[in-house]
């Protein structure tokens, strides 16, 4: 799956793709656009759907999250609000961080004690085996990648 992370006006995320138990590749599992930071965890079709939506303006329904037995996750961050979406739909989350994917418990404690996002993605690769590859990171303050 992966591990995406936000904190302070900062998401970050894993890059390593697996299907199964096998890592397949490398990509991009966050970003920022128009002020809007986003990430998405899980089935990489759904994914790359959930992030053409907000490429697109984020324009009428999201895409769906899951089918048969795949699924993914997502998380949108805008003007301090915290969205998380799956396939139960949207909530709205009043916290200071948060994390999602296979790593998200791990990120979750590592923030719990003063980890930043991108501290909290690297702690999740050390010890997640689905959670691997390069962190990448964007900021809402800065308008993009760190």
């Amino acid at each position: 799956m992966t591990t995406v992370a936000y904190r302070d006006g900062v998401i970050a995320s894993d890059s390593q793709v697996t299907s199964g138990d096998v890592i397949v590749g490398r990509t991009a599992k966050c970003g920022c656009k128009n002020g809007v930071l986003y990430g998405f965890a899980g089935c990489l079709a759904f994914a790359q759907a959930f992030q053409a939506w907000i490429e697109r303006g984020m324009e009428g329904d999201p895409p769906t999250m899951k089918k048969d037995d795949s699924r993914a996750e997502a998380i949108l961050v805008h003007d301090g609000h915290i969205l998380s979406f799956d396939d139960d739909g949207w909530d709205k989350l009043e916290m200071d961080y948060y994390a999602i994917g296979s790593g998200r418990q791990i990120a979750i404690g590592a923030m719990a004690v003063g980890a930043s996002a991108v501290e909290a993605v690297k702690a999740a690769i050390k010890h997640d085996v689905y959670s691997g590859g390069e962190v990448h990171s964007f900021s809402a303050i800065k308008g993009g990648k760190e």
